[in-house]
């Protein structure tokens, strides 16, 4: 009966593990993924979405202003690729990095092909106003 139950800990606890892992990967957190856990847990679906979007929102606005690092920094699968899209954004916009930080909202996360030529047009528009400005080449 205790090796059952030891069995059982050790499987909840590799799947929390897993789980934290997860998170890790997708918020950018490291350190406070804690402070996140009590809104992983709901009573109704509803509830659940609610909370996910709570996250995703406080963790897109600590992106943009730069209290929480991006994507391309923490998830080292993608960090050649990601390197590669920054060299490409660094020759186009030049190595300022608060530049880099207000175009990288628009470029990270589009999840549908729509959502790409929105941004593409906004990337377009940044493009003509800081040319008016004098900023590019």
């Amino acid at each position: 009966m205790a090796m059952a139950e030891e069995l059982l800990d050790y499987q909840y606890l590799k799947r929390r593990q897993q789980r934290v892992e997860k998170l890790s990967r997708m918020s950018g957190r490291r350190r406070s993924i804690c402070k996140i856990e009590p809104f992983l847990v709901s009573k109704s679906p509803e509830g659940a979405l609610k909370n996910g979007e709570l996250i995703r929102k406080s963790d897109q606005l600590k992106k943009m202003t730069g209290d929480r690092p991006f994507a391309y920094e923490v998830d080292d699968e993608t960090k050649n690729e990601c390197s590669i899209k920054m060299n490409v954004l660094n020759k186009k916009f030049g190595d300022c990095e608060n530049q880099m930080n207000s175009i990288l909202p628009l470029i990270i996360g589009v999840c549908n092909e729509d959502a790409a030529i929105t941004r593409g047009k906004q990337l377009r528009t940044l493009d003509k106003a800081r040319q008016k400005m004098g900023e590019m080449d």
